[in-house]
């Protein structure tokens, strides 16, 4: 059985790769190769051993004994897990929701600005991008510390001058969820913004004038000049950030741990906890097949919403 993961990668990349037929040009076979033994070597086959992994009960310095469903039965009857589910959902949603929302106003004054040619556009947009270059941990490592919940954090410090604080922003559950999303929309705001940005420039210039012309007041002309253009772009932005706060575990990591009392704890770090606190090998695994199964549905909506907007931009090139 251990052989298996390793002739999956072979024969798939093999199959993407090769010539499906003898007269066919065998030149991008040569470019391809050395990048497809990389992807099988680092991508598909841990992906494969993984998913057979899952299926054993085996621990950390262990065999894995036989292959069975019992690493899956024991995630699923694991009362953290369902807590665990629920904190994920909850943090992906509101994540998301405030992302698209944040990146959007962003993105849209800024498009205003740069229509009416007011100064300062881009180094507003320097400053908002530079907020996604930064690595997760340190962004985790930064927002610890503003909401450290002595005197030393700059939110308790704030809060204690308007007579709100100090609040318990990392040790209460609830709080620290919020602290939580907080922090991630802070970081993810600004590829949302990103990305629409690019969008509402592709709107062409004399909609704009007609709306103006018209006398359109803004919820006018986001409902019938902007939304209707920027529907792909929105569909798009929404399954990427989905994608990556679904998978996020550099920021939670250092900010929170998980805590307190794994209220924080999302399925990323439940899975590290898995394999590296408990030692349960197979059933980290298992937790990983679960992610995984929920990934590769985003990354097929993500392919085709880009495969369709890279179409449509070919088609209006071509017109």
């Amino acid at each position: 059985m251990s052989w298996i993961p390793g002739l999956l990668a072979a024969g798939l990349l093999a199959w993407l790769v090769l010539p499906s037929r003898p007269n066919r040009d065998r030149a991008p076979v040569t470019w391809l190769g050395p990048a497809a033994i990389l992807t099988g070597l680092f991508v598909l086959y841990p992906i494969f051993d993984l998913i057979r992994l899952s299926f054993t009960s085996g621990t950390t310095g262990r065999p894995a004994g036989d292959y069975t469903l019992q690493a899956f039965g024991d995630l699923l009857t694991d009362p953290a897990f369902g807590p665990m589910m629920a904190v994920t959902f909850a943090f992906v949603a509101a994540s998301v929701v405030l992302q698209l929302g944040l990146g959007f106003g962003m993105a849209y004054l800024m498009d205003a600005s740069r229509r009416r040619r007011v100064p300062g556009g881009l180094a507003a947009r320097v400053a908002v991008v530079s907020a996604w270059v930064v690595p997760g941990v340190l962004v985790g490592v930064l927002w610890k510390i503003i909401l450290m919940e002595n005197r030393s954090g700059l939110a308790n410090y704030w809060l204690t001058q308007i007579g709100v604080g100090p609040l318990p922003l990392l040790s209460s559950g609830t709080l620290a969820v919020v602290s939580v999303i907080a922090a991630n929309t802070w970081r993810g705001c600004a590829f949302s913004m990103v990305l629409q940005y690019a969008g509402l420039q592709r709107i062409p210039q004399e909609l704009h004038e007609a709306a103006d012309l018209e006398g359109a007041n803004l919820p006018q002309r986001l409902r019938v000049v902007v939304l209707p253009a920027m529907a792909p772009v929105i569909a798009l932005n929404a399954v990427l950030i989905t994608l990556y706060t679904f998978n996020t575990f550099d920021l939670i990591l250092p900010l929170t741990g998980g805590g307190p009392a794994r209220q924080t704890e999302v399925a990323s770090l439940f899975m590290y906890r898995l394999a590296f606190h408990d030692l349960n090998a197979g059933r980290a695994a298992a937790a990983a097949v679960i992610i995984l199964a929920v990934n590769v549905p985003l990354i097929w909506v993500a392919t085709r919403l880009s495969s369709g907007r890279a179409h449509g931009a070919a088609s209006e090139g071509r017109a």
